[in-house]
């Protein structure tokens, strides 16, 4: 399956929707086949009696279909002949009988196998059943999208905001006696990553020592003791790193005396190290085999905790005394690898760890301690940071993107986690949050938004902006009732310049007309490049028919204006098809383009350098722009 897929949008449907597939003739089969294929998805039609009629290539590879006899059969049919699918045909059926039904667009979202590789794909479905006029069965279109990598990415993120906001709640645990906050964390620890027994253990020679623990009932408890070769532990202190097997019983610790006396199948655990020596580990472990290997992310969790653990143990045995909010606190800020920050209630910053103050590029802590962190976030999410921070106040724990401006002028997206820090009173004292910079991540989103929706020589709404900003255009005109007007438009004679100077000279020759086209429409409007030379206008709102001709006029007249390219001095014409919702009798997107493009055809062939409107009413004719200085250099 392609790598790269972008959502079918609803302009595309509504194409879909308007193809006669009941009347399918070659001309309309090959348009139809030129959409779909141009396509990165699954794309096949169904007619009205479930017979495949049309399948994208993307479709025919995924489906094993590429050369076998596919066209006019029914899923039934299709069963038998590949009885290895049979399955997954009844279950095709099944949906069309429920999109059937409803009577209008579904959305199914499943596990498929492509029969060429055997590996499971996360596919999101879509069928749209189309109806004759009077009730009866059309078609149905089906676009299947590959949705695996996307759904991975977010599982992983999401695990990871997940660890961060569980390592932000375990700090918080500050207030309680040493053994509770253990309790504590192996608790949050065993619930993030789904395994029953959590474990801080002691190890002192070849003894290993239970401090705190979570468990079934019944089964271990605090204090208990058992010989080191007898648990993973050994393992985790042989190798001094994080140690992850998610299926024992498949792994190469298989004769580990620890599987052949417990039969525990998966575990991960950490060393814990005090003053620089092996204190223990932290480990979670179960008696199933984990439901997938464990990723970095967990054993970054893992090793974190193991930090955590065996920085508060040297809190504790620094100063029994001290309140260990305060020192546990400040040893996790030191060494965590994301901005940790405590906030009063009105903002201001009470401590940072060197993580923020390189994020925020301030080179002392006094240049932020003491300020108002208000004052670096852009005023656009201030309010949203405030809210936040009253939230967190109250008792909750929240997460927010903002943009800041770091005290060296650099525009940063960070995404914080937000929990209540409490005192031994259990009142709370300060805001708690862990923040990590997402700004590589919002460029990236960015530039996919700029890909998928603009043009990128002119910079200018692509066919699918464009299509988007029609139909909304054409609902708003509807609602209200009031005229919009399509224009289509075509620059005279240009593939002779593209010939003769080079595509790069045209190219910029593109843009300079793009310019000069937005300044000739309003704010509101929408002026795109469709390929080529073609560029297509959507004038939101106009009074009368009149108004899109004096847009027109402009246009004519802008273009007509010497253009100066590398050194060439160029001059060029258009020609110029309008059509006008209600005048031109459709609310379709398609019907309206296609009525404009009909009309700029008409103008290209009455002599090009003009305008025509699609069935141009009483008291509005074309005009042609005279330029008195014809000619390229």
């Amino acid at each position: 399956m392609s790598g790269k897929h972008f959502p079918p949008s609803i302009p595309l449907q509504t194409l879909l929707e308007a193809m006669p597939f009941n009347q399918m003739t070659d001309e309309l089969t090959g348009q139809f086949r030129t959409l779909i294929e141009a396509l990165p998805d699954v794309v096949y039609f169904k007619d009205g009696d479930g017979r495949w009629r049309v399948v994208n290539n993307e479709g025919l590879w995924f489906f094993n279909l590429v050369g076998q006899p596919w066209e006019g059969k029914t899923d039934l049919e299709l069963s038998v002949l590949f009885p290895d699918m049979a399955e997954a045909y009844a279950l095709y059926h099944q949906n069309d009988e429920a999109a059937w039904l409803q009577g209008s667009r579904i959305e199914t979202a499943g596990c498929v196998t492509d029969p060429v590789n055997g590996e499971a794909a996360i596919f999101e479905v879509t069928k749209i059943p189309l109806f004759h006029s009077d009730g009866t069965r059309r078609g149905m279109v089906v676009i299947g999208r590959d949705v695996t990598a996307r759904r991975r990415m977010e599982e992983t993120e999401s695990r990871q905001r997940a660890s961060l906001r569980h390592l932000s709640e375990i700090a918080a645990f500050s207030h309680h006696p040493l053994n509770e906050q253990f309790r504590q964390a192996l608790t949050i620890g065993a619930a993030h990553l789904e395994l029953e027994f959590g474990i801080v253990s002691h190890v002192q020679g070849k003894v290993y020592h239970i401090v705190s623990q979570v468990s079934p009932p019944e089964t271990l408890a605090d204090g208990q003791t058992f010989p080191l070769g007898q648990t993973y532990c050994s393992i985790t202190l042989k190798q001094a790193d994080v140690v992850a097997i998610h299926d024992m019983g498949n792994s190469c610790y298989l004769g580990h005396p620890c599987y052949q006396a417990f039969q525990l199948e998966s575990y991960i655990g950490a060393p814990i190290l005090v003053d620089g020596a092996n204190y223990g580990t932290v480990n979670f472990s179960s008696p199933r085999a984990y439901h997938r290997p464990f990723d970095e992310g967990d054993k970054e969790f893992v090793h974190l905790l193991a930090r955590w653990a065996g920085s508060a143990i040297e809190r504790s045995r620094i100063e029994q005394r001290l309140a260990e909010s305060e020192l546990q606190l400040r040893t996790i800020i030191e060494t965590e690898p994301e901005c940790v920050k405590l906030l009063a209630a009105n903002g201001t910053v009470l401590q940072i760890n060197r993580a923020g103050l390189d994020m925020l590029d301030a080179e002392s802590p006094d240049q932020i301690i003491g300020k108002n962190a208000l004052n670096l976030i852009l005023p656009k999410h201030r309010k949203s940071f405030a809210a936040l921070t009253k939230k967190v106040f109250k008792g909750e724990s929240g997460k927010l993107e903002f943009e800041i401006c770091s005290l060296a002028g650099v525009l940063r997206w960070l995404e914080t986690n937000a929990v209540p820090l409490r005192n031994a009173q259990s009142k709370i004292v300060a805001l708690l949050s862990v923040t990590r910079d997402i700004t590589e991540r919002k460029k990236t989103e960015e530039q996919i938004h700029q890909l998928a929706f603009f043009d990128t020589l002119t910079n200018l709404p692509n066919r699918r902006m464009l299509l988007d900003r029609l139909n909304k255009a054409l609902d708003q005109a509807k609602r209200y009732r009031r005229s919009m007007a399509l224009i289509f438009m075509d620059l005279d004679n240009f593939k002779k310049i593209n010939v003769r100077l080079g595509h790069d000279v045209g190219d910029e020759l593109l843009k300079e007309v793009a310019a000069r086209l937005k300044v000739c429409v309003r704010s509101g409007d929408t002026v795109s490049r469709q390929g080529g030379d073609e560029f297509v206008i959507v004038l939101t709102e106009i009074a009368q028919a009149q108004d899109a001709a004096t847009v027109a006029e402009k246009i004519l007249k802008k273009l007509i204006e010497p253009i100066f390219v590398g050194g060439h001095r160029l001059n060029i014409t258009t020609s110029i098809g309008i059509a006008v919702y209600p005048i031109n009798g459709t609310e379709i997107a398609g019907e309206l383009m296609k009525k404009a493009d009909m009309a700029m055809y008409a103008a290209k062939k009455g002599g090009k350098n003009q305008y025509r409107f699609c069935n141009c009413p009483t008291g509005y004719t074309s005009t042609k722009c005279v330029d008195s200085e014809r000619g390229s250099d």
